[in-house]
């Protein structure tokens, strides 16, 4: 199933089209701790999409684990980032999972966001 988009563009950072596995945590209705193996589909320096089991409705807050290779932990690596900071943007609910669009709290880089898409200049008649 593939989604269209209509209208102007509003991400400010290009996805990267890769599968990625995480353990996305939030509280559900009742303030008990939910924690779930996800998939991330796409991920941007904003944000990411993921493919969970079970409903986070939008506007949840979540924290986004990554997992990494023991050897990894012993090693200082500058501007890496292996817990995030998330909200719930939208939800699409699929057969097998559901698809949940969220922002990061804080951008995974600083201002090299995406260039601003400027209009071409209107011709002026003579």
């Amino acid at each position: 199933m593939e989604t269209t988009y209509t209208g102007c563009e509003r991400r400010r950072w290009d996805r990267l089209p890769i599968f990625v596995a995480m353990f996305v945590e939030w509280n559900d209705d009742r303030k008990r701790k939910i924690v779930e193996f996800a998939t991330a589909l796409n991920i941007g320096a904003g944000g990411v999409l993921l493919a969970v089991h079970r409903r986070i409705p939008a506007g949840t807050d979540l924290s986004i684990k990554i997992p990494g290779a023991s050897v990894i932990n012993d090693i200082a690596l500058l501007d890496s980032v292996n817990h995030l900071q998330a909200k719930v943007l939208r939800v699409e609910h699929r057969d097998k999972a559901h698809v949940v669009a969220a922002s990061f709290a804080t951008p995974l880089v600083g201002n090299r966001a995406r260039a601003p898409i400027v209009p071409a200049e209107t011709p002026r008649s003579v």
